[in-house]
């Protein structure tokens, strides 16, 4: 005899994982400038179909992101959902 999915554990995990997601967000300083610089090389990208071969480089997050790619990182998922 097979289970029927547990409806509530699956409604749980959806909501912390929503709430983790905010949270996330939240904590996330978006007001460096590295990051509104490769925000617009995404919609650069994903409105105009350029592709850029520069950008800045994120150091103090200890993280590296060749420029070419960095377009890419916000302007993909603007192609990809239709938003552009």
């Amino acid at each position: 005899m097979q289970d029927k999915p547990s409806y509530p554990l699956i409604t749980l995990l959806v909501f912390t994982l929503l709430i983790f997601r905010i949270m996330l967000g939240i904590w996330t300083n978006f007001a460096h400038e590295d990051y509104i610089q490769i925000y617009l090389l995404g919609l650069e990208n994903a409105y105009s179909g350029l592709w850029s071969y520069w950008g800045p480089e994120i150091v103090w997050s200890q993280t590296r992101l060749p420029g070419a790619m960095q377009g890419l990182l916000a302007g993909l998922p603007l192609r990809v959902t239709g938003s552009a």
